[in-house]
């Protein structure tokens, strides 16, 4: 799947309210979730959406904003901003494609 199309798909899933099922249909079962917060690669589709469900609970509040979107090729990056009790929250969600040539 090209990254434009992905990045379609990860829209209608946030706007649907990043419900579990929907983005483990959309996330490869091998992936992993590196976070500043946890100093460990977290690998495997389960405990990926259990954070990305747990981060959209946490930041997805009025003020989440994606502010940039970067596409090359099956590689895609969405930078957002959001506050959260006064601090602001700057992060960025990386979609790398691991296929070889």
């Amino acid at each position: 799947m090209s990254a434009e199309k992905g990045l379609a798909r990860w829209y209608e899933v946030i706007e649907n309210g990043s419900l579990p099922a929907e983005l483990a249909a959309i996330i490869h079962e091998d992936t992993a979730f590196h976070s500043p917060v946890v100093h460990s690669p977290q690998k495997g589709r389960d405990l990926v959406v259990a954070y990305l469900s747990a981060a959209g609970q946490t930041l997805g509040n009025d003020s989440f904003t994606y502010i940039r979107e970067l596409v090359d090729g099956e590689n895609a990056c969405l930078e957002f901003t959001a506050e959260m009790d006064g601090i602001h929250v700057n992060g960025s969600i990386l979609s790398a494609s691991t296929r070889t040539a």
